[in-house]
């Protein structure tokens, strides 16, 4: 599934700029090194990425699996910050809040069906959210299933059920799968990722490493509840800002999709991706539920996520090159920002045009396609008022954009 279909705005560009590789290479708040969500590869030969040292991790005995970029098998494996004592109240609050949610936690297997057989491609887990009209609704992460034409859910004691997709981003890595709700007791609980805080305990489950470890769970703390990192894209996406809460209950093959909860038992992420560093353990990421929620919401009901247009084509101004930027009579002071190559509606019907430089959006600084989009789609609507403060040939200026809706169309 390409995302591109889905909107118009063409915010990125070809190649990293020198502050992305700094960040990259651990200089700035962003993560470093090997951070990279974990792509199904079935019968693709491999997914490369070339970004500096980003290295994707792909097949696990010829099957494409799920997850972020995961440790090497021969590296030591992922161990849990915290010891909670048998019978002390934490301990009790565990396991209470793992039979509470275990019901919902579910295996995803995607396939490519034949006239023979189906061929497996991967395997990630899932939360089942709700139940109505008999039909049961599960999360999962968009890179499990999205080079499947069959979905498949193993439930908690083992029965398969076929599965009908209604929806999936890639931008947000998220997907939506219905199934029969038949023998199915009850959905999860989502809690409320913006109360987080760090050094709160955290649980993860999910099938690491294939259906004989479903179910698995471990526990540790939730080391940053709201992390911002610039993750590299897949899907033929370029890189993104993504928030996350970081946690360092392992994370491992197979978890993606599966659900990070409270002591109460109730959803506050979506496990995704992880760290694997030699030398580092215990670095997991989820999706705050917060987030995860509207965009669920919009995939089980539309099919997709439809996000607000500007109607630009850009290129992040510090890839310029001293000819270019002279061309521009861009002032001294302003080093980051976009420049404008193709401007359509709204955009067009709002003045701006190719050659300009846009530097704030509603008042707030943007540095380059990462910040425009991560703004734009974090804070704004269809029909919605963006303003735009940009230079025109040396001259600041600011234009009020009303966003249209991506229609792909």
């Amino acid at each position: 599934m390409n995302i591109m279909r889905w909107f118009r705005d063409d915010f990125y560009s070809p190649r990293l700029s020198k502050r992305a590789k700094r960040e990259l290479l651990g200089r700035s708040r962003h993560l470093p090194s090997r951070l990279l969500p974990d792509r199904i590869i079935g019968m693709r030969a491999a997914m490369i990425v070339a970004m500096l040292s980003i290295v994707c991790v792909a097949v696990l005995l010829g099957v494409g699996v799920t997850l972020a970029v995961i440790q090497p098998w021969d590296s030591e494996p992922s161990r849990t910050a915290q010891n909670w004592p048998e019978g002390s109240a934490v301990h009790e609050q565990i396991v209470e809040a793992v039979k509470k949610v275990n019901p919902a936690i579910v295996t995803i297997l995607s396939g490519i069906e034949d006239e023979d057989s189906v061929m497996e491609l991967g395997m990630g887990s899932g939360v089942i959210y709700e139940i109505a009209d008999g039909k049961a609704r599960i999360i999962t992460n968009m890179h499990v299933i999205d080079e499947g034409t069959v979905v498949e859910v193993v439930l908690s004691d083992g029965e398969r059920k076929p599965a009908e997709m209604l929806g999936g981003d890639t931008l947000s890595d998220l997907a939506v799968v219905e199934i029969d709700a038949a023998g199915i007791p009850r959905a999860a609980e989502f809690g409320d990722s913006s109360l987080l805080q760090a050094g709160q305990a955290a649980i993860a489950i999910g099938n690491p490493l294939g259906l004989n470890y479903a179910q698995s769970v471990t526990a540790g703390i939730i080391s940053s509840p709201e992390l911002t990192i610039r993750m590299p894209g897949a899907g033929g996406m370029t890189e993104s800002l993504v928030d996350v809460i970081q946690t360092d209950a392992a994370i491992n093959w197979g978890n993606s999709g599966g659900a990070l909860i409270d002591l109460q038992g109730r959803v506050i992420g979506i496990n995704s991706m992880k760290v694997a560093e030699s030398g580092v353990e215990g670095l997991g990421f989820a999706l705050p539920i917060n987030e995860v929620r509207p965009i669920v919401q919009m995939l089980a009901e539309d099919g997709r996520v439809l996000r607000p247009l500007m109607g630009v084509r850009t290129q992040d101004l510090e890839l310029l090159s001293s000819e270019e930027l002279a061309r521009l009579h861009v002032p001294d002071h302003v080093d980051t920002g976009l420049v404008i190559i193709e401007a359509t509606s709204p955009a067009s019907h709002a003045g701006l045009q190719a050659d300009d430089v846009i530097v704030q959006l509603d008042h707030q600084p943007i540095r380059d396609f990462l910040e425009l989009r991560k703004y734009l789609y974090d804070n704004k609507l269809v029909g919605d008022q963006l303003e735009v403060t940009y230079y025109r040939g040396g001259k600041r200026e600011v234009a009020t954009i009303t966003l249209a809706a991506n229609t792909g169309e």
